[in-house]
Protein backbone atom coordinates (compact mmCIF):
# COMPACT_ATOMS: atom_id res chain seq x y z
CA UNK A 1 0.00 0.00 0.00
CA UNK A 2 1.11 3.24 -0.93
CA UNK A 3 2.52 5.12 2.11
CA UNK A 4 0.71 8.43 0.97
CA UNK A 5 -2.32 6.57 0.97
CA UNK A 6 -2.02 5.06 4.05
CA UNK A 7 -1.55 8.44 5.70
CA UNK A 8 -4.09 10.04 4.22
CA UNK A 9 -6.84 6.75 5.15
CA UNK A 10 -5.41 6.78 8.67
CA UNK A 11 -6.09 11.07 8.34
CA UNK A 12 -9.38 10.50 7.04
CA UNK A 13 -10.40 7.87 10.18
CA UNK A 14 -8.78 10.17 12.63
CA UNK A 15 -11.18 13.07 11.77
CA UNK A 16 -14.15 11.22 12.11
CA UNK A 17 -12.77 9.69 15.71
CA UNK A 18 -12.43 13.28 16.87
CA UNK A 19 -15.47 14.76 15.16
CA UNK A 20 -13.27 17.16 13.93
CA UNK A 21 -15.78 18.16 10.81
CA UNK A 22 -13.35 20.55 9.34
CA UNK A 23 -10.65 18.50 8.96
CA UNK A 24 -12.55 15.70 7.89
CA UNK A 25 -14.49 17.70 4.82
CA UNK A 26 -10.78 18.89 3.49
CA UNK A 27 -10.69 14.69 2.87
CA UNK A 28 -13.08 14.49 0.87
CA UNK A 29 -13.59 14.88 -2.96
CA UNK A 30 -14.98 18.96 -3.34
CA UNK A 31 -18.18 18.46 -5.71
CA UNK A 32 -20.89 16.75 -6.80
CA UNK A 33 -19.30 13.45 -7.23
CA UNK A 34 -18.85 12.80 -3.40
CA UNK A 35 -21.56 9.78 -2.68
CA UNK A 36 -22.07 8.50 0.69
CA UNK A 37 -24.58 5.27 1.27
CA UNK A 38 -25.69 4.85 4.81
CA UNK A 39 -26.18 1.62 6.58
CA UNK A 40 -30.19 1.68 6.03
CA UNK A 41 -29.70 2.35 2.26
CA UNK A 42 -30.29 6.09 2.16
CA UNK A 43 -28.34 7.46 -0.88
CA UNK A 44 -26.79 10.57 -0.74
CA UNK A 45 -24.71 12.36 -2.92
CA UNK A 46 -22.43 16.21 -3.44
CA UNK A 47 -20.25 17.83 -1.38
CA UNK A 48 -22.85 20.17 0.59
CA UNK A 49 -25.23 17.39 1.76
CA UNK A 50 -22.57 15.05 2.43
CA UNK A 51 -20.54 17.69 4.76
CA UNK A 52 -23.98 19.34 6.22
CA UNK A 53 -25.09 15.52 7.24
CA UNK A 54 -21.48 14.71 8.86
CA UNK A 55 -21.49 18.33 10.92
CA UNK A 56 -25.32 16.86 12.80
CA UNK A 57 -23.86 13.37 12.97
CA UNK A 58 -20.40 14.86 14.52
CA UNK A 59 -22.25 16.79 16.89
CA UNK A 60 -23.86 13.77 18.55
CA UNK A 61 -21.80 12.78 21.71
CA UNK A 62 -23.38 9.31 22.13
CA UNK A 63 -22.18 7.20 19.08
CA UNK A 64 -18.74 5.62 19.12
CA UNK A 65 -17.52 2.78 15.98
CA UNK A 66 -14.55 0.25 16.24
CA UNK A 67 -12.87 -0.46 13.02
CA UNK A 68 -11.38 -3.53 11.43
CA UNK A 69 -9.45 -3.17 8.55
CA UNK A 70 -10.80 -6.41 6.11
CA UNK A 71 -8.80 -5.65 2.93
CA UNK A 72 -7.05 -2.55 1.18
CA UNK A 73 -6.85 -2.22 -2.83
CA UNK A 74 -4.58 0.54 -4.59
CA UNK A 75 -3.99 1.49 -7.77
CA UNK A 76 -1.87 4.55 -9.07
CA UNK A 77 -5.37 6.67 -8.79
CA UNK A 78 -7.77 5.18 -7.00
CA UNK A 79 -7.89 3.28 -3.65
CA UNK A 80 -10.31 1.24 -1.24
CA UNK A 81 -10.21 0.04 1.98
CA UNK A 82 -12.53 -2.49 3.68
CA UNK A 83 -13.77 -2.51 7.56
CA UNK A 84 -15.94 -4.69 9.79
CA UNK A 85 -17.33 -1.77 12.05
CA UNK A 86 -19.46 -2.26 15.31
CA UNK A 87 -21.40 1.29 16.07
CA UNK A 88 -23.00 1.87 18.96
CA UNK A 89 -25.39 4.66 19.77
CA UNK A 90 -28.74 5.82 22.04
CA UNK A 91 -31.92 6.11 20.42
CA UNK A 92 -34.06 8.73 20.14
CA UNK A 93 -35.16 7.49 24.08
CA UNK A 94 -31.94 7.03 25.08
CA UNK A 95 -31.88 3.38 24.65
CA UNK A 96 -28.41 1.93 23.73
CA UNK A 97 -28.19 -0.11 20.67
CA UNK A 98 -25.56 -1.59 18.53
CA UNK A 99 -25.13 -1.96 14.45
CA UNK A 100 -22.72 -4.26 12.86
CA UNK A 101 -22.06 -3.44 9.55
CA UNK A 102 -19.34 -3.49 6.20
CA UNK A 103 -17.47 0.21 5.58
CA UNK A 104 -15.88 0.79 2.15
CA UNK A 105 -14.27 3.79 1.40
CA UNK A 106 -13.25 4.43 -2.00
CA UNK A 107 -10.29 7.53 -2.84
CA UNK A 108 -9.16 9.17 -5.85
CA UNK A 109 -6.39 10.71 -6.32
CA UNK A 110 -6.67 14.39 -7.35
CA UNK A 111 -4.11 17.13 -7.81
CA UNK A 112 -1.27 15.03 -5.06
CA UNK A 113 -4.43 14.42 -2.72
CA UNK A 114 -6.19 11.19 -1.39
CA UNK A 115 -9.36 12.18 -1.05
CA UNK A 116 -13.01 10.29 -0.64
CA UNK A 117 -15.05 9.42 -3.33
CA UNK A 118 -17.53 7.00 -1.96
CA UNK A 119 -18.25 5.90 1.62
CA UNK A 120 -20.57 2.80 1.45
CA UNK A 121 -22.35 1.16 4.53
CA UNK A 122 -23.74 -2.53 4.17
CA UNK A 123 -25.52 -3.63 7.01
CA UNK A 124 -24.72 -7.35 8.13
CA UNK A 125 -27.57 -9.58 8.64
CA UNK A 126 -28.84 -9.74 12.29
CA UNK A 127 -28.18 -13.62 13.41
CA UNK A 128 -29.07 -12.72 17.37
CA UNK A 129 -31.70 -14.80 17.04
Amino acid sequence: MNSSFEHALAHHLDTIRRKDIKAFCDTLIQDERLTLILPNGTLMQGYDAIAEFHQHWFADPDWSMTLEQLSTTQTAEMANALFSVVYDDLDPDGKPYRLRYFLSLTFVLEDEQWRLLLDQNTMLPDHSG
